[in-house]
């Protein structure tokens, strides 16, 4: 286990596959870093629901990105009964904008697994500072390989 400067605790394998090296070592890159935190708003690094963004006149496009990110977790989670009792898996977590929304919103406690150790230690910072590190917990590694307990999850959520 690896430990950020606030202490927190964080699980960090060995990665086993050239693709995952791949994978690790593109979103471990400062350009990756830069854009995803700059460029598509810091949080989510995935594809949004701009059409709505749209339909309220929002003009920003930093704005819009984050609207369009934050979009997407609600219609993912529209149809499914999140209960604070749940454990949920982020699986490709990234920046974490996914875990803290699940935690912020439902309640419920989230382990957010990424191969970037770059990401997960941004994951970390701004989950300690949203003041949820107690509901999100981030592990460095292959969503292949988590070390978890199989069926120990209630839901698995990957954007």
């Amino acid at each position: 286990a690896a430990v950020d400067e606030s202490g927190t605790r964080y699980a960090s394998r060995d990665l086993t596959t050239s693709s995952e090296q791949v994978s690790q070592d593109y979103y471990d890159s400062e350009d990756a870093h830069i854009f995803y935190t700059n460029v598509w708003g810091g949080d989510n690094i995935h594809i949004g629901a701009y059409d709505e963004c749209a339909t309220l006149g929002v003009v920003d496009k930093t704005e819009q990105v984050r609207l369009a990110s934050v979009r997407v977790l609600e219609l993912l989670t529209a149809n499914v009964d999140i209960r604070p009792d749940w454990r949920v898996m982020d699986m490709g977590s990234a920046l974490g904008g996914c875990s803290r929304y699940l935690a912020k919103t439902f309640g419920c406690h989230v382990l957010g697994v990424d191969l970037s150790k770059k990401e997960c230690e941004v994951n970390l910072k701004k989950t300690t500072r949203a003041g949820l590190d107690h509901l999100v917990d981030v592990k460095c590694c292959s969503f292949t390989d988590t070390g978890e307990e199989d069926a120990s999850f209630d839901l698995i959520i990957s954007e």
